[in-house]
């Protein structure tokens, strides 16, 4: 058995019809409605599974005759001021494994609440360009760790711009923040920027918002960067330790049966979503959090 990292393709059609999964359960998986596909018991698989430190479970059966000899490369560099229209489909994936990991932490784990915050973070009738303002959210997260003073620190930020023109920031963390500490924090941070600009004239009182969250996989998704946003720089972000949590444990086994493949993974349900990818065939699975899961 053998662990490593393997991309995934992100071309995925639509999901099969109820007709289409009747005939998968029935076990003619021959599938004879696609001009790609033999009969499914006489084929080899490449399987991949992804075990997430909050319990989530995705796996991944592929054809073993289509995977050899891919090809991939590197994205191309960057080149001047990178402008962000939305986020990516990987950024939003990224974005909801976080707040999973976060409702995960909230529920199951010594020092949280039960529930993760959902920090709003604006600016007045005076407001900065991107990049300084993502400036003065990192001074904000500085103080935000001290004021956590936890040794894992988590957090997600997405920035959206206001019709006015004016960023501004939606931060979601499995950290109690009391609404006082908040409101003197973020007043104190903008102010002090603005005496470091020489701009005093522009100080101003400002109410940023916080409320409790006790679905956060769900909530965090409606505040993802819509279409048209043009944010300079990064559209969202997310502290070191997020980004270590929500790695994915990944073990793979090459060129076995499907019948081998149940065997190995007792989970594996026929009538879960079946993904066509040119002449690739793949099922995908998950398993909800249980209370016996552990980080």
């Amino acid at each position: 058995m053998t662990k490593v990292k393997k991309p995934i393709s992100k071309k995925v059609k639509p999901e099969v019809t109820v007709l289409e999964k009747e005939h998968v359960q029935s076990g003619n998986v021959g599938l004879s409605y696609s001009p790609y596909l033999t009969v499914f018991n006489s084929q080899l698989f490449d399987v991949e599974q992804k075990e997430y430190k909050w319990g989530e479970k995705v796996t991944r059966l592929t054809l073993s005759s289509n995977n050899k000899g891919n090809i991939t490369s590197k994205p191309p560099k960057n080149s001047g001021e990178r402008v962000i229209s939305k986020l990516t489909a990987k950024g939003k994936t990224r974005i909801r494994r976080a707040a999973r990991l976060f409702q995960y932490l909230a529920e199951h784990k010594k020092g949280y609440k039960g529930y993760a915050s959902m920090v709003t973070l604006t600016f007045g009738k005076w407001y900065p360009d991107d990049k300084q303002g993502k400036k003065i959210l990192d001074t904000f997260f500085k103080r935000m760790r001290r004021q956590v003073n936890q040794k894992d620190f988590y957090y997600v930020w997405v920035a959206e711009r206001q019709k006015r023109g004016a960023i501004h920031f939606h931060i979601l963390t499995p950290h109690y923040i009391p609404k006082e500490w908040l409101n003197k924090a973020w007043n104190d941070v903008v102010n002090k920027h603005l005496d470091k600009q020489a701009m005093p004239e522009h100080k101003q009182k400002l109410y940023p918002n916080v409320i409790k969250v006790y679905n956060a996989g769900a909530y965090m998704v409606k505040y993802c960067q819509k279409e048209g946003e043009n944010i300079k720089g990064n559209g969202y972000n997310m502290s070191q330790k997020t980004s270590q949590m929500i790695q994915p444990e990944v073990t793979t086994y090459s060129s076995i049966t499907y019948e081998q493949s149940k065997e190995i993974y007792e989970d594996v349900l026929i009538d879960n979503k079946l993904v066509y990818e040119n002449d690739v065939v793949s099922i995908f699975w998950s398993d909800n959090v249980t209370e016996s899961d552990t980080i």
